[in-house]
């Protein structure tokens, strides 16, 4: 995807001196999908947080959110 808008140069994989977003987790989410319940850390432009608090206030805003609404086709047209 970083090659298709042409900023391969900057991210895309991990490499010095390039920009990434990542999730530390323990396990191989190529061998169990589920290894991505269980986030390590959380390494966001170029600092480590611990995800409990990331975690928890993503919850929070679940429960607040307001439900889309989800029409029919038929009830647009």
């Amino acid at each position: 995807a970083a090659q298709a808008i042409q900023l391969d140069q900057h991210v895309g994989t991990l490499a010095a001196g390039k920009y990434a977003d990542m999730l530390i987790v323990d396990g191989d989410p190529t061998q169990d999908i589920r290894a991505l319940q269980k986030i390590w850390r959380v390494v966001r432009s170029g600092t480590i947080l611990d995800p409990a608090p990331l975690l928890a206030r993503a919850e929070q805003h679940a429960l607040t959110a307001q439900p889309n609404v989800v029409k029919r086709f038929s009830e647009l047209y």
